[in-house]
């Protein structure tokens, strides 16, 4: 880790350690890693949370955090090129729109799916119910503006 990473974990650490016990409790791990600016897949949060370094509370110290940041950050995630890929797989055409139903199948299927609810929060930024049809150029910048 650089100097900037250490001085950002223990920030988030010590944020998080809210009774001052210099450990966390496993199920703050995931909003750690977030905090570190990772954004690792609930099935990664977990087997590092059963494989990791535990007191008896569940809880892992600074140097533990610091080992599974360096295990995450070199978990290959999907390239912004990849999700873009799998999304202009929707417009098989080439008509530079995507159907609003085709988008919500993909983003509520797969590993890290989305609830129906929250997949519907997202298009409607982006079509309304007379149209079912999504721009995609709009879409994907907007997504990869966000990523």
């Amino acid at each position: 880790m650089d100097p900037e990473e250490i001085k950002k974990a223990q920030e988030i650490f010590d944020l998080l350690d809210k009774n001052n016990s210099e450990s966390l409790h496993v199920q703050e791990l995931g909003k750690a890693l977030r905090g570190m600016g990772l954004a690792p897949s609930e099935a990664h949060i977990k087997d590092f949370m059963e494989k990791c370094e535990k007191d008896p509370n569940n809880c892992i110290s600074l140097e533990e955090f610091r080992k599974i940041y360096k295990e995450c950050k070199n978990i290959s995630t999907f390239s912004n090129e990849e999700v873009v890929q799998q999304i202009r797989r929707l417009d098989p055409r080439n008509t530079g729109f995507i159907v609003a139903s085709e988008l919500k199948e993909l983003l509520i299927t797969g590993d890290e799916a989305l609830t129906p609810y929250e997949a519907d929060l997202i298009i409607a930024d982006f079509c309304t119910e007379a149209s079912e049809q999504i721009n995609l150029n709009a879409f994907i910048d907007a997504l990869l503006s966000n990523k």
